[in-house]
């Protein structure tokens, strides 16, 4: 969240955990960037329906199998949007697609899952783009 403010965007931190709150917070004030922490529950997050082009979830915990995610990432975020998902990372292996078995919902999102190389390994991503309704 704190590359996220740097870089311009309006960024909100969401988390159902008080012991991440403060961690999170103290992040952002390191950073000297102010940004909003809400204690809010990723599968009813308090946001109007279409209000976020991207949405990003790092190294998630087992909420990301709950269809209901899913849906509520749908609700959240604006036809053409994206669900960004960093399932992990490692410091070795080969940059490709590879599948995931998540309840993604083929008639709301186009999903595309890969690893990618970064300057410290490689990440496994999901891009799920939010189909036009």
């Amino acid at each position: 969240m704190r590359d996220l403010v740097a870089a311009g965007y309006t960024a909100f931190g969401v988390d159902l955990s008080p012991r991440m709150w403060p961690r999170a917070h103290r992040e952002l004030r390191r950073a000297g960037h102010p940004g909003a922490v809400l204690a809010a529950d990723a599968l009813a997050l308090p946001f109007v329906d279409a209000a976020f082009d991207t949405v990003v979830m790092t190294f998630p915990t087992p909420v990301i199998r709950d269809p209901r995610l899913w849906l509520e990432a749908a609700r959240t975020l604006r036809s053409g949007g994206r669900f960004v998902v960093v399932l992990g990372a490692r410091s070795g292996g080969d940059a490709a697609e590879v599948e995931v078995d998540l309840p993604i919902p083929a008639e709301r999102f186009r999903v595309r899952s890969f690893v990618q190389r970064t300057r410290s390994g490689y990440v496994h991503l999901v891009l799920a783009e939010r189909l036009e309704e």
